[in-house]
């Protein structure tokens, strides 16, 4: 990929996004479940809530696992679980390694930049480079995968 890294553009939101999921991409399931548990503490539910007039809102078990299925941000969560499993393997396999162990490296042994230099034998603008490219790529992924919309503005994609 021989891209000029100014070229590449994304939203702030989408790099904190993204930055975000592949911090907490072992603990998906951990902030499914606290997820979870706030809507169930939210709901307060009871076995007499059915007890309700049908205009009245109940917490009924039947509502709480509703409002859990389609809970919007677990969604989310399983959608991101899911597309970095495979983003992931496109990145080992496909795409350039490195990519994939500055991920392990950055996001999941929280190495500081000094170290993951040394290991992947790279300066200190070469290190940027990668992150901006790491980010851009995910971005241009997810996109296909609709986690994000491509936002355009001024012609220009961001």
């Amino acid at each position: 990929m021989n891209t000029n890294v100014a070229e590449l553009l994304y939203p702030k939101s989408a790099s904190k996004e993204i930055s975000f999921m592949f911090y907490n991409y072992k603990k998906i399931n951990k902030l499914i479940e606290n997820r979870r548990e706030t809507i169930m503490d939210r709901m307060n539910g009871s076995t007499r809530a059915w007890l309700k007039g049908i205009n009245q809102s109940s917490n009924s078990f039947e509502d709480i696992i509703i409002k859990l299925d389609e809970d919007r941000v677990i969604n989310r969560y399983k959608h991101w679980n899911e597309f970095l499993s495979s983003f992931f393997n496109i990145l080992k396999t496909y795409e350039r390694p490195i990519y994939y162990r500055f991920i392990v490296l950055k996001y999941f042994k929280n190495l500081d930049n000094e170290e993951i230099m040394e290991i992947l034998n790279v300066n200190k603008n070469q290190l940027r480079d990668i992150k901006t490219k790491v980010i851009w790529l995910t971005y241009k992924y997810a996109i296909k995968d609709k986690l994000f919309e491509l936002e355009v503005q001024n012609n220009v994609a961001l």
